[in-house]
């Protein structure tokens, strides 16, 4: 049960779209992004889009979006400057994260590389935009419209 705490205090998206989902226009066509990870076949050297189920067998699959933006939290230090509309307030996050965690972190994505059989080294994200003819229901077109490369070494 949700409870009205505030009217300052709007509950959207949070508690009605905790992994960032959005509103889809239907009056138009309908145009919506994906992020999706690809790795290099070693034998190949073509891209493959990975199997993100199997990639993150251990958490729910809608967090992985918002893992890729952040760089699955490779940088060392990020700041972040967050303002809110109603009540004209603001403040910076900061994220350290140690050479450790890196590492850490880089060790596990090179290990789910491999168990799919991709190349350790690299990571891609990419991120597409569709747009479907809401008549059709056909895709009308598809682009890359961000595609970023993580070296995991």
């Amino acid at each position: 049960m949700i409870k009205n705490i505030d009217a300052r205090f709007e509950l959207f998206p949070g508690a009605i779209f905790p992994s960032g989902g959005d509103l889809i226009n239907i009056s138009e066509d309908i145009k919506f992004k994906v992020t999706e990870l690809q790795g290099i076949r070693p034998e190949s050297k073509s891209k493959e889009v990975i199997n993100c189920h199997y990639f993150f067998k251990f958490m729910k699959i809608n967090y992985f979006t918002r893992l890729a933006e952040n760089d699955f939290g490779l940088n060392y230090y990020r700041e972040k400057n967050t303002e809110t509309t109603r009540l004209g307030l603001g403040f910076k996050e900061y994220s350290n994260v140690t050479k450790n965690e890196i590492q850490n972190t880089k060790e596990w994505l090179r290990c789910a590389l491999q168990e799919q059989s991709f190349n350790d080294s690299i990571l891609l994200v990419v991120v597409k935009e569709y747009i479907i003819d809401k008549k059709t229901r056909k895709v009308k077109s598809e682009k890359i419209i961000d595609e970023q490369t993580i070296n995991l070494y």
